[in-house]
């Protein structure tokens, strides 16, 4: 979208696989130790030439990753052309914000259909522990004198927080909408 709207690209290639290594890989670890789901047992077998991505598994990708993309390419957009910040500093809010928003999704990701209010965290400790891990690992980045330099990241001020947190949050929302319908 950036490309095809003449923008610099949002996201270096290291930057990419930072946000790749921060987030991905603590949460997949951490959601492999999710409790089996009450209802398993109840749940008819998968039928056995049923592929492993299923319609509601592409389905469910391509509604989040629309929604990913929406309002991480409408952030930096407003950031970069709306408010002329400067490409380095959109890209460092920009990648602040999907850290944040993976973060929060791995909580959509602990069920297919189960609302990620009705499962108690208490659950998973360890997924708690992991999104706490993750996001303290990039800000300790945004502040560590050369892997800031690598990444071309900066501390963001406070008052961005909020609406960093807001936005990303509302994943949950999203991925809630998506099962209730």
């Amino acid at each position: 979208l950036a490309l095809s709207f003449g923008m610099p690209i949002p996201m270096t290639a290291v930057q990419i696989l930072w946000m790749n290594l921060v987030t991905e890989g603590i949460q997949d670890v951490t959601l492999a130790l999710e409790s089996k789901e009450p209802d398993l047992m109840q749940r008819p077998p998968r039928k056995p030439r049923e592929p492993i991505f299923n319609r509601q598994m592409i389905e469910q990708c391509v509604v989040i990753a629309a929604y990913v993309s929406i309002l991480s390419f409408g952030l930096y957009y407003y950031l970069y052309e709306m408010r002329g910040v400067d490409v380095t500093a959109a890209r460092n809010t920009v990648l602040l914000f999907l850290v944040s928003l993976n973060n929060f999704h791995a909580f959509n990701c602990r069920s297919e259909t189960r609302s990620a209010f009705r499962i108690p965290l208490r659950a998973n400790p360890v997924l708690i522990l992991g999104v706490v891990g993750a996001q303290a690992t990039h800000i300790l980045a945004m502040h560590l004198p050369g892997l800031n330099s690598v990444l071309e990241i900066s501390p963001v001020p406070l008052y961005e927080w909020g609406v960093i947190f807001a936005l990303a949050s509302s994943i949950v929302f999203a991925g809630e909408l998506y099962k209730l319908i």
